[in-house]
């Protein structure tokens, strides 16, 4: 992720294992999902804690152009919470790309467009590839899809989407062509 993992909480204290476990859950989500580009979690324990949950767990994603949230998860025990809101995300990441990708084959997004990679920096994470008309375009790793960043050579034949930053045009997606 570009963005680092926050977790945060409120009327409770995560142990080190229940922290742990939305690190794992989290990290899950991002080998599913290279393009996620941050998470935040909060958890929320009950108010008086003589009488168990009910929890609250939260997560923000956040996605090349957008931003997904899975609000309030409950569950009588942490444990539950965490998992019903992180199997929530799962189902929402893939939803959201299914809905792009119905979206580009229906015309309602660009078409993604030929071109080729000219430079790479794999510790820094990001490259620019040419398009056809000789322009260079900025892209991050987590914009690559399929295969991922650590695949692509100097040379390399892609198809990408444009966007225009305030730094100028960038590439939201790179993906392999098809053979």
């Amino acid at each position: 992720m570009e963005i680092p993992l926050t977790i945060s909480c409120h009327h409770i204290q995560l142990s080190p294992q229940q922290e742990a476990m939305i690190r794992r859950k989290t990290h899950k989500l991002e080998r599913l999902f290279p393009r996620l580009t941050s998470c935040r979690v909060f958890v929320e324990g009950p108010e008086h804690h003589r009488n168990g949950g009910p929890f609250q767990v939260h997560l923000d994603l956040t996605v090349p152009g957008e931003e997904l949230a899975v609000s309030r998860k409950t569950g009588q025990d942490l444990a539950t919470a965490m998992r019903d809101a992180f199997n929530a995300a799962r189902s929402l990441l893939v939803h959201h790309n299914g809905h792009q990708e119905a979206a580009r084959n229906n015309g309602h997004l660009p078409a993604l467009a030929p071109g080729r990679i000219v430079s790479l920096f794999p510790e820094e994470g990001y490259g620019f590839l040419a398009t056809e008309d000789g322009r260079e375009i900025f892209f991050h790793r987590h914009t690559v899809a399929e295969k991922g960043f650590a695949d692509l050579t100097v040379g390399a034949a892609v198809r990408f989407a444009e966007e225009t930053s305030e730094r100028g045009p960038q590439a939201t997606q790179v993906s392999m062509p098809v053979a």
